[in-house]
């Protein structure tokens, strides 16, 4: 899993750095077509402000939030790995099942020992 997390992480940075060197190399043909058309490239900043909002602190909040993410999934596997004698997950077994089955086994038991009785009583008219 953590080899997962990081390639997940690396590719990240990969695609913010390959992103914002396109954006750049866009930004630079733009200006220079602008120039050549005698307008001004600082006018439009869209696509300034765009490539400037790609910054080292963003990447690594980035990096800062997969952690967290991260420390959040283990802490969510490890709930959900919890299992009982049986081997069975704990969430799995619902309280309200877990009580039918103890009523149905005092029922079931309680029918054995009916039988019997009336096994008993048989036997005694039998003889």
């Amino acid at each position: 899993m953590d080899s997962d997390l990081i390639q997940i992480s690396l590719g990240v940075a990969v695609a913010i750095y390959l992103i914002r060197t396109v954006l750049e190399y866009v930004l630079k043909l733009t200006d220079k077509i602008k120039k050549k058309n005698g307008g001004d490239p600082q006018t439009d900043t869209g696509m300034h402000q765009m490539i400037g909002g790609v910054t080292p602190q963003n990447v690594s909040d980035i990096f800062k939030y997969l952690a967290d993410i991260k420390g959040i999934t283990n802490d969510l596997h490890q709930w959900h790995d919890v299992r009982d004698e049986d081997h069975v997950f704990a969430w799995y077994v619902r309280k309200s099942l877990s009580k039918s089955i103890a009523d149905l086994t005092s029922s079931v038991n309680q029918l054995a020992k009916g039988v019997a009785q009336q096994n008993e009583l048989l036997r005694k008219l039998c003889e």
